[in-house]
């Protein structure tokens, strides 16, 4: 899956990194940054994060309590993020 979100188009990756990084540490319980590198994705300068986090729920009758590994990627291009 691809999310595509409209930025500024003077918006830099590393601004959109350090807000996008901020905003998964306030609203994930238990965020932990493992990892953060830039790279390239389709030709493009790309950024890279692996992070830690809880899962926290109820499937049905069973509950959950799980620590999850999680990895995104985004680049942003013609005004566009796409991560």
């Amino acid at each position: 899956m691809v999310l595509v979100e409209k930025v500024q188009p003077d918006f830099s990756l590393d601004e959109y990194t350090e807000l996008y990084i901020n905003s998964l540490q306030e609203s994930i319980t238990d965020f932990v940054l493992l990892e953060s590198n830039k790279t390239s994705l389709s030709g493009q300068t790309a950024h890279k994060i692996v992070y830690n986090n809880r899962l926290e729920g109820k499937i049905g009758q069973f509950s959950m309590d799980e620590g999850l590994i999680s990895a995104e990627i985004w680049t942003i291009k013609n005004g566009k993020t796409f991560r």
